[in-house]
């Protein structure tokens, strides 16, 4: 049995990976606005694209959130065309507009839409975390977006599960899955406006939650990310103000997942990290040759993205019992 969460984290290029930066900043003439959390998708003309994060605070050293606008916290999505290197020229890069979706929503979209994961499906569409005055506590939604990728058309704020409970990071695929609507997470789906629960042996896999969309192959299974997340707190003296403050660091590790035709995970990587420990979110994949590329953020403010053959990921998959 694979025991989740004992082994150390590998680093990405240890499993025969590489990684490359996509962005810092949405607009490199306005250091308020980070680009994080990227999405990647392939449309079906091949066109390769990512929806981005943007959002106005950075985390400092001891786990707090520092906002640069002042003000609370908003988010932005940005969409980008790839060009043949996978990289964004700033000519392909956008800010998504959601002042057509507001009678859907009943209200402006203020706060805006976090971690967009896009999909192809007849048109650009991702799913994203919604939270308004109209809707105080986090549900997964789906926004629509017009033909150009300009603005957003319509939101679908998805019912919770509970009225008081916060729900986000649902995965889908680009085509709709016939068996289950989403994986909720490492033993759930949803069906419905049902949670399907499943007793495992492995009790690992209760650490595992969403990342972005799930990969579908022709023999009924689904390929994708999930994640665990460490949070360690501890107190310890600040030079800066000559007192004791708390520490909040989270760590992330990430995990290649197999599901299958019913959304159960049935094969499952051993855990790393991209770059190193700390806060990283991968929040897209999609095929490119015989290679994934996997879109995510660093500490809430960069975007990259990680390219590693479909061989080594196949290798590095072992049963879940």
């Amino acid at each position: 049995m694979l025991l989740i969460g004992i082994q150390l984290d590998s680093t990405f290029d240890e499993l025969g990976g590489r990684t490359q930066h996509l962005r810092r900043l949405v607009d490199r003439n306005n250091k308020t606005w980070s680009a994080f959390n990227p999405s990647i998708a392939v449309d079906d003309k091949g066109n390769y694209c990512v929806a981005i994060r943007s959002s106005n605070y950075v985390i400092l050293g001891h786990g707090e959130l520092f906002v640069t606008t002042g003000g609370p916290i908003r988010n932005q999505v940005w969409f980008a065309k790839l060009n043949d290197d996978l990289k964004i020229e700033d000519e392909n890069l956008w800010k998504v507009n959601f002042s057509a979706a507001a009678i859907d929503v009943k209200g402006e979209v203020v706060r805006g839409v976090e971690d967009p994961k896009l999909m192809w499906r007849g048109g650009w569409v991702f799913m994203g975390v919604f939270l308004e005055r109209n809707v105080p506590v986090a549900r997964n939604c789906v926004c629509y977006m017009d033909k150009l990728a300009k603005s957003v058309v319509r939101v679908d704020v998805l019912p919770g599960i509970e009225t008081k409970k916060p729900e986000k990071n649902w995965m889908t695929c680009a085509k709709q899955p016939k068996n289950f609507d989403y994986v909720y997470d490492g033993n759930a789906v949803v069906i419905g406006d049902r949670v399907i629960h499943r007793l495992r042996d492995n009790k690992h896999l209760n650490k595992l939650r969403g990342n972005g969309q799930l990969l579908e192959y022709d023999n009924g299974t689904y390929i994708g990310l999930m994640h665990s997340l460490e949070i360690n707190r501890y107190t310890k003296f600040e030079s800066t103000s000559f007192g004791m403050r708390e520490y909040v660091h989270k760590t992330y590790s990430h995990y290649f997942t197999r599901f299958d035709e019913n959304g159960w995970i049935i094969e499952i990587s051993k855990p790393f990290c991209f770059d190193a420990p700390g806060i990283e979110f991968a929040n897209g994949i999609v095929e490119r040759g015989d290679e994934y590329v996997i879109s995510y953020g660093r500490e809430d403010v960069s975007a990259h993205l990680g390219i590693i053959s479909r061989k080594i990921v196949s290798r590095s998959m072992k049963t879940v019992d």
